[in-house]
């Protein structure tokens, strides 16, 4: 199964006579688990696609797919990003690692200055993260979670859960089989006349 793949990456700087073709009808595909090295001369367009890869940058045309998703990955501290099993990240979400520490800008600063801190990121097995989320450094997705389109996790969110919203928190947890939420009462009931056989 495919992890990442590329299809027709181009990245254009410049017009007319000052046009620079960084990448150029680019495609790939790595599979789940492979280790792959990107290597080529200098002025070969490996950081240019390191960055589209990242978000950092977006691509002239063309399309970045992780795990079958439009997805922006931290790809500068993906060493500290775990996406466990069945895993599902929905189209234009992003995923980020690090974030800069602001507590010694001050006005006059430079805020390019300011270091970036990473913190480890565990999405868990067979959890859910909505289209154009935004996961943030530090956080766990527990196991079985389902995060709400458009939602911002600054937090940790528990197994089994519906979480969304800015900041993401818990909506309900999920039931154990044979039981369902009913709204009236907001409580996991049983099924009547459920059986598991």
């Amino acid at each position: 199964m495919s992890f990442l793949t590329i299809e027709h990456l181009c990245k254009v700087y410049g017009k007319g006579e000052n046009e620079v073709r960084a990448l150029d009808d680019v495609t790939l595909t790595i599979p789940k688990g492979q280790m792959t090295a990107v290597i080529g001369a200098s002025g070969s367009g490996k950081s240019t696609m390191l960055h589209i890869l990242g978000g950092v940058d977006r691509p002239t045309s063309g399309k970045v797919f992780i795990d079958g998703q439009d997805v922006y990955l931290d790809v500068n501290y993906a060493k500290y990003i775990t996406i466990e099993d069945d895993v599902w990240v929905a189209s234009h979400s992003a995923i980020f690692a690090h974030r800069r520490v602001m507590d010694d800008y001050h006005k006059g600063g430079v805020y390019k200055a300011c270091p970036q801190k990473a913190r480890p990121i565990l999405i868990k097995k067979g959890a859910c993260v909505g289209i154009g989320s935004l996961v943030t450094p530090g956080v766990t997705i527990g196991q079985g979670s389902v995060i709400g389109a458009g939602s911002v996790v600054v937090k940790d969110i528990p197994d089994w859960c519906l979480a969304a919203g800015s900041p993401c928190k818990v909506m309900r947890f999920l039931p154990e089989e044979g039981y369902y939420y009913n709204k009236a009462t907001k409580q996991n009931e049983p099924i009547p006349g459920f059986n598991k056989e």
